[in-house]
């Protein structure tokens, strides 16, 4: 489970500097830029649960947290 969640974590860290790079250097899309923070929110996430269920640590769960509060703004805010 911990390898699962952390493959996603950085898949979709990847995934966020892609569109961010196509963003910053192609296509100025709403698009681009909200998929970009949907992939930045999946990675706090992920990341953070893999770190949380490995140490345990308040601040890993408290990325993980951001990333849903994160998530919950963006999918108000940008258009898909």
């Amino acid at each position: 489970m911990l390898k699962v969640l952390r493959a996603i974590g950085i898949l979709l860290s990847a995934a966020t500097i892609i569109l961010a790079i196509s963003f910053f250097f192609g296509e100025k899309d709403q698009v681009v830029m909200s998929w970009t923070m949907l992939g930045m929110c999946g990675a706090l996430i992920f990341n953070g649960g893999a770190s949380y269920f490995k140490t345990k640590d308040k601040m890993a769960a408290l990325s993980s947290v951001i990333g849903i509060l994160l998530l919950i703004v963006s999918l108000t805010q940008f258009p898909f």
